[in-house]
């Protein structure tokens, strides 16, 4: 894990976290009334003597050899990981292109005819909405408060958090909620189930709800998503699953405590679905003093037990050294096309690609969706992520089965053993009430066998409930056609139960 350039980025931190007040146009912190600014607050803080981001992140020195050697990486993981894609992209469509040519897979006229009309076809809407990649647009569309909050990691990645209200909130009584995504995705998938959306059924019942977004996920250029760093720079993608613990987690709970004074109220409900309360476990366990921020913690499909997944794929790629993955997917950012191509393909073209691709690997289905809304779902899946973090959750968390820290590896360990080098979060000190909710059909995540660990090693971690639902799989606790009837009424009782 690279070091933290704490000397300066904290202090920006809590300089634009103690602004949050002013925040959206009020009396800034300056007095003159401008909006608050935390990017130009942060720059402020750089330090003078020459130090930067980019040098905690960078050797001080690189030989000639170790730049030829990235180079040829970068260059190699961006034309290979492309072909794997294709390959991915091809086999995932092979049983419809089968499908629409009868059975008769050599009938090219007829398989290939009846896909392209397929993916091409316009895409229907449920609603009167148009197709957008904000969740700024849905959020006031359908007639909610929106803000837009800032706030920066001690690395100095930038957050974006949505503040949805119900018109008319009283936010000075209103229990603040924190809703947070998981891998591949942004916070704009709990707001596309139309007023059944999880972030509206939150507000309609009067929570204060704040939609964060990890570093390099909100709907902004990614030119915007750090203080100093770029994404043609390697720095800005050096980060795993680690720093989503140490800086995000803390960086969203601290920014939405400190502007609701969440702690005054008896503390807010943070709300992680997948990788959202990976995050929040490990988070809390390296940070215990986080735990008097949060009222409740609801973990939908908790991701701290994985696996083990039967793909041939994840299979591969969970059994890849650093060099190997490295020369398959580059250095930088994870597969760029798979969010670039958004740009330049139609929409429908691009979610039936997104669909397929997830559908394949991971083996989840539409099965419980409206199959009007899954257009707009991936308009935020996939979202940019880094390839060092991808290649933590395939070969050290998926191919141990077990949620732990990052493990730095050496040309003379390039492959290191889980049970030696594994570092598991201290589970002990996660003490704030919790709930597990899940998917009896979730082939990702263990959620019972967590749960069992957990009472039988933890007898002190308060786990309140744990629930799975019939015939959901990993992302139907969100998006399927009746979450709003089975899993929203649920959280909001459990919420009201817990004191």
């Amino acid at each position: 894990m690279p070091p933290t350039p704490s000397t300066y980025a904290g202090a920006a931190v809590c300089e634009a976290t103690s602004a949050a007040s002013a925040w959206g146009g009020k009396k800034g912190a300056n007095g003159n009334g401008a909006p608050w600014d935390p990017l130009a607050a942060a720059k402020q803080r750089l330090p003078r003597n020459g130090t930067s981001f980019r040098d905690s992140y960078k050797p001080r020195q690189l030989s000639f050899t170790t730049k030829l050697r990235r180079f040829f990486e970068s260059m190699a993981g961006a034309v290979v990981s492309k072909l794997i894609l294709l390959v991915l992209v091809v086999h995932a469509y092979w049983e419809d292109y089968v499908e629409m040519a009868g059975g008769q897979w050599w009938r090219l006229d007829l398989g290939l005819a009846g896909a392209v009309r397929r993916t091409l076809r316009p895409a229907p809407l449920r609603s009167d909405e148009s197709l957008e990649y904000e969740a700024k647009y849905y959020i006031e569309h359908h007639g909610y408060h929106f803000e837009e909050h800032k706030t920066i990691t001690d690395d100095g990645f930038v957050l974006t958090l949505y503040r949805v209200n119900k018109p008319g909130l009283d936010r000075a009584a209103a229990t603040p909620m924190i809703i947070q995504h998981g891998l591949f995705q942004s916070s704009g998938i709990f707001v596309c189930n139309e007023r059944e959306s999880l972030a509206f059924y939150m507000a309609d019942r009067g929570y204060d709800v704040f939609l964060g977004n990890n570093r390099c996920k909100a709907d902004h250029p990614l030119e915007e998503a750090h203080v100093e760093l770029r994404p043609d720079e390697h720095a800005f993608w050096n980060w795993s699953f680690s720093e989503l613990a140490r800086f995000d987690f803390p960086a969203i709970v601290r920014y939405v405590s400190k502007t609701t004074q969440a702690p005054q109220r008896g503390g807010l409900v943070y709300v992680g679905h997948s990788q959202g309360n990976a995050a929040a476990f490990a988070g809390l366990g390296l940070d215990p003093s986080l735990n008097d921020h949060i009222r409740l913690f609801i973990a939908l499909a908790p991701a701290v037990r994985i696996g083990p997944f039967d793909h041939w794929a994840l299979r591969m790629m969970s059994s890849l050294n650093k060099t190997v993955f490295r020369a398959f997917f580059g250095l930088d950012g994870f597969i760029p096309i798979m969010w670039e191509c958004r740009n330049f393909l139609p929409c429908r073209v691009h979610t039936s690609i997104s669909y397929h691709m997830f559908n394949y690997l991971f083996n989840w289905t539409h099965d419980r969706w409206c199959k009007e809304r899954k257009v707009k779902y991936f308009k935020f899946t996939p979202r940019p992520t880094s390839a060092k973090l991808v290649f933590h959750w395939c070969t050290q968390i998926i191919h141990t089965g077990r949620l732990a820290d990052f493990v730095e590896v050496s040309r003379s360990n390039p492959q290191p053993l889980p049970a030696q080098h594994e570092i598991e979060y201290q589970y002990h000190n996660v003490t704030c009430p919790t709930a597990f909710l899940y998917g009896k059909s979730d082939s990702l995540v263990h959620a019972e066998r967590f749960a069992k660990e957990l009472r039988e090693n933890v007898p002190t971690f308060d786990l309140r409930h744990i629930e799975g639902f019939d015939k959901y799989e990993h992302l139907d606790l969100i998006w399927s056609s009746d979450a709003h009837e089975r899993v929203y009424p649920l959280m909001h009782k459990l919420v009201q139960k817990t004191v």
